[in-house]
């Protein structure tokens, strides 16, 4: 049995201990950045974690040399679409950016950002987008706020293409409510469903919050101008301007019209459950710990961790930061207890055996494209979430784990 606190880990800091932490936070580790993790000291290494990062400079074209707008080696992100759509335009920004991504793996450093990029990833997937630029801007997007707010990551999340595409938000109006995202607002991105209390009682909402929510979210489209990144914008004539009035599952709050505020008013009215950041931190813990939350972890690990959030403001990064540098967390009862996702496993290859990237543009992107090919072969895709739940091994009890082992994966 692990020691159940969240008290800062006090106990030694040798290499299986640094290997452990290094292995939750980072998507492999290069040699190099475990010798100077040891040298360091566990306090330092933490610090180096949570350190905040500039962005990254965009995606460029490696091999497309036929986008008059954007040459090899200079980025696509901002420049306009040539009329007539050149063949094979699109298909060469999404390599390109898939590429990049995976660089960023690759080349991440001791920092958690990117392993946070891909927990929200699961959290609040997407699926199918055909465009590069939005695939783009809602990665870009996790990245800006990785270890921010979640409130106001959720916000913006509700209004981007990405999102307003993959669950019918730009089709969501007053005359043809859509509920499609607000039903997943609540069950998988907030409050969580919990146990089914009578018809359409879900402990920690209702099908009315469900109707209601919708009708908040109504009025939004996107736009796709090469100019800039894609946005979504509000249509006032496509609102419903109504009275909304929540159940006591979320206190019985009425929601006034707000026009193009009225989203950010929806979901602070979501936040204002604490159920929220309990159930953000159980999805924290399955990511980062273990897959199983007995009811003594609930109340000395989630709970705690979940009060922590919520004094911050929903400001994620100390509760985050409490539970990595914990006893719980650095106890050796949770080394090794965890089957490697496919992202973990092949950049534990990578980056553990120091292949050696000094090389031109051209061969760095097609390695990294080389290194996303071999991950859907091992079924987990970046930008193709199998379903709106994330991918399995973070949900689905009690295999969990397991999933990433079947008789197609296992071969490759």
């Amino acid at each position: 049995m692990s020691n159940l606190s969240l008290a800062k880990y006090s106990g030694p800091y040798e290499q299986k201990h640094a290997v452990h932490l290094l292995n939750r936070t980072l998507f492999g580790y290069k040699y190099e950045e475990l010798v100077a993790s040891l040298v360091f000291g566990f306090d330092a290494t933490i610090d180096s974690l949570f350190k905040d990062l500039e962005m990254p400079a965009p995606p460029v074209h490696y091999t497309f040399d036929q986008d008059p707008n954007a040459p090899i080696g200079s980025t696509w992100i901002f420049s306009k679409q040539p009329i007539p759509v050149i063949p094979g335009l699109n298909q060469n920004r999404k390599l390109s950016h898939r590429a990049w991504h995976f660089g960023l793996l690759n080349e991440s450093g001791l920092n958690i950002r990117e392993k946070m990029v891909m927990f929200w990833h699961d959290h609040m997937p997407i699926s199918g987008e055909g465009n590069a630029r939005i695939e783009y801007q809602y990665l870009n997007l996790l990245r800006q706020h990785a270890t921010g707010n979640v409130q106001r990551l959720i916000e913006e999340i509700t209004v981007a293409p990405a999102m307003l595409k993959y669950l019918n938000g730009n089709e969501n109006t007053k005359d043809a409510p859509n509920e499609n995202y607000s039903r997943e607002l609540l069950e998988l991105f907030t409050v969580g469903r919990g146990l089914e209390q009578g018809n359409g009682d879900y402990t920690n909402y209702t099908e009315q919050d469900v109707v209601e929510l919708a009708k908040s979210l109504t009025g939004w489209r996107f736009s796709n101008r090469d100019e800039e990144l894609p946005r979504g914008f509000f249509t006032n004539n496509r609102h419903d301007t109504t009275e909304k009035q929540l159940s006591k599952r979320l206190g019985n709050q009425t929601i006034t019209n707000g026009g193009a505020e009225e989203y950010k008013m929806a979901i602070a009215a979501i936040f204002n459950s604490d159920e929220v950041a309990r159930f953000i931190c159980r999805k924290l813990h399955v990511w980062f710990i273990d897959a199983e939350i007995t009811p003594e972890i609930e109340s000395n690990i989630i709970e705690p961790m979940s009060r922590i959030m919520i004094d911050d403001g929903y400001e994620i990064k100390r509760a985050l930061r409490t539970l990595i540098s914990s006893e719980y967390c650095n106890d050796e009862a949770k080394h090794g207890c965890m089957i490697s996702s496919p992202l973990d496993f092949v950049f534990k290859i990578l980056n553990t055996v120091s292949v050696n990237l000094d090389i031109d543009l051209y061969a760095k992107y097609f390695f990294w494209n080389r290194a996303y090919t071999f991950s859907q072969d091992l079924e987990m895709v970046l930008l193709d979430v199998p379903s709106v739940a994330g991918w399995k091994a973070f949900y689905q009890a009690p295999q969990h784990y397991k999933y990433w082992i079947n008789s197609v994966t296992l071969i490759n």
